[in-house]
């Protein structure tokens, strides 16, 4: 039994889950006005990632109390479903078969991805999360974007020694960092489009 991570967006998925979620919620006209605001506001920052996703979110939610937003995550299961990469399912059944546990590591926010990972019994949830204050969103993220390093860190405070064998599934540069926690041969690079 050991512990098999998986990155969501692009390698689970077939599109990014925070502009689906946003387009479904306000619309894309609200949206492309939202993230071209955080790409001015952001565009100099030593971070800008982090900056623009935080600007972004500031923009569409701050001042929104949190159960407002979760009840929209919790109507967004059938669209990931939707969106998935054919034979990702499958795979995350077979390492749950063998006993591995199952974990979704991604720079998108936690609360839609939560329920999602219910629905589908992945054991863990290692995300981007959003601050709230009293219940009510701050528009800024807790910590910094769950990308790159940040992943890896994120992984071990959680998990502390892995316990082998180690396999991860990623399909960007966000992911690099975390392929370093596998064995070659356990690394698997935009896995679910055509082959493993």
């Amino acid at each position: 039994m050991g512990i098999a991570l998986f990155d969501f967006d692009g390698t689970i998925t077939t599109c990014d889950s925070c502009v689906l979620f946003h387009k479904k919620v306000f619309g894309i006209g609200k949206v492309a006005v939202a993230a071209a605001e955080a790409a001015a506001v952001s565009a100099f920052a030593s971070d800008r990632r982090h900056f623009m996703k935080q600007a972004l979110l500031a923009n569409l939610w701050s001042g929104t109390p949190r159960s407002v937003l979760r009840s929209h995550c919790e109507a967004f299961v059938g669209d990931l479903d939707r969106v998935l990469r054919p034979g990702a399912l499958d795979r995350i059944a077979w390492h749950s078969s063998r006993g591995d546990h199952v974990a979704v590591v991604s720079a998108s926010v936690a609360d839609w991805l939560a329920p999602w990972c219910a629905v589908h019994g992945i054991d863990s949830l290692i995300a981007t999360e959003m601050e709230d204050r009293s219940g009510v969103l701050t528009g800024r993220l807790v910590g910094k974007n769950c990308r790159g390093p940040e992943k890896v860190r994120r992984i071990k405070r959680a998990f502390g020694k892995l316990k082998e064998p180690v396999f991860v599934y990623g399909d960007s540069d966000g992911d690099r960092e975390m392929f370093t926690l596998a064995e070659r041969s356990r690394r698997f690079f935009r896995p679910f489009r055509g082959h493993l």
